[in-house]
Formats: C-alpha cells, sequence, structure tokens
C-alpha cells in the first residue's frame, strides 16, 4: 500500500514537472552559483522552504539542504538530509544525458547519537524527472550509481525514501535517516 501511494505521488509530482520543465534553463543562466529553482510545491504540515530550494521541518528536525554546486564543468549538486520516510528536492537542471549520484548515510537518534542498527538499513536516492529512476542504497557506507537516459538541459528534482517507517530506538523513539551525497554530470 505504500509503494502505491508513493507511486501515485511521484506521478503527481512527474506531471507538474513536464508542465514546468521549459522554465529552469533560463533561471540557470541567470543564477549560475546558485541551483535552479522552478516550481512551488505544496509542502507538507510543518515543512518550510528557503529561497535556495532547502526544506526544513523544525518541529521533527528533518531536512534537506543543497550544500553546494561545483563548476558548470561537471555541475555537480551536492546535498544533505534527515528524514523519517521521505523528502523531494526542488528542480534542478541536468548538463547531460546522465549523472553519477552518490549517497552515504547511517541512522541516528533524536540527540543526533549514531545507532547500532545503522548497517544494512535500505533506502531509495530517486532522480526524478517525466518519471522517477530509482536507485537502491543501503546504509553500509558509501554508494554511488548511475541514472542513464536522461535529457541534457532538463530539470529534475532528487528524492531520498525510506520505503518502510523507521525502527525505533530502544526509548520507542522513531530513528532519521541522515546523510549526503550528490548529483554529478557525466
Amino acid at each position: 500500500m505504500k509503494h502505491i501511494k508513493l507511486k501515485v505521488i511521484s506521478c503527481c509530482m512527474c506531471v507538474f514537472c513536464l508542465f514546468t520543465q521549459s522554465m529552469p534553463v533560463f533561471a540557470q543562466e541567470n543564477q549560475q552559483s546558485k541551483i535552479s529553482i522552478t516550481e512551488s510545491a505544496d509542502l507538507p504540515d510543518g515543512w518550510i522552504i528557503d529561497d535556495d530550494g532547502n526544506y526544513c521541518n523544525p518541529s521533527t528536525g528533518e531536512y534537506f539542504k543543497w550544500t553546494s554546486e561545483k563548476s558548470r564543468a561537471k555541475s555537480a549538486h551536492d546535498f544533505s538530509f534527515k528524514i523519517r520516510y521521505s523528502v523531494t528536492s526542488k528542480s534542478f537542471t541536468v548538463n547531460s544525458t546522465s549523472v553519477t549520484v552518490t549517497s552515504d548515510a547511517h541512522l541516528e537518534d533524536k540527540y543526533g547519537a549514531w545507532h547500532s542498527k545503522s548497517g544494512g538499513f535500505d533506502y531509495q536516492v530517486s532522480i526524478i524527472g517525466i518519471y522517477a529512476r530509482n536507485l537502491n542504497f543501503n546504509t553500509n557506507g558509501s554508494q554511488r550509481g548511475v541514472v542513464s537516459n536522461l535529457i541534457n538541459g532538463g530539470t529534475y528534482r532528487v528524492s531520498i525514501g525510506t520505503g518502510e517507517p523507521m525502527p525505533l530506538d530502544k526509548d520507542g523513539d522513531q530513528l532519521y535517516l541522515v546523510g549526503s551525497g550528490s548529483v554529478i554530470n557525466n
């Protein structure tokens, strides 16, 4: 049931991206040092977004942050995240037909302490355009995957999700998936 709900949400978001796909190229040319932001999304309760496309939920401590955009030659978009279930970024422009996605994550409790259940917890990083291209990762260290058949100059979003409820700590509180990654044009 959760997978169906996630697929329906992804499809709705993809249709929305399709209607706004022509705008980010202009935004990218005018803001070389920033990730282009193309659409305004309806955020879940408690989530806020800043002008740079960083999401946070002050009541839960969850976030998705763009940490840097490197030179336009490779156009790497670095990000960090702390989630309980999933988050999807604002749009950015891809200047290639394929990208390499890296991610390194672990589980933390609400105090920021690494949790012993970190090893082997599965999560997914997706590149979403017209449809989602999913890469399966786990918390056993830094991992990478390649997403192909993209549109050079197209707009895409990064989505990170656990696909299942997070484990609980010894006090019965839900753990967080915390990590970082990058999207690099090939």
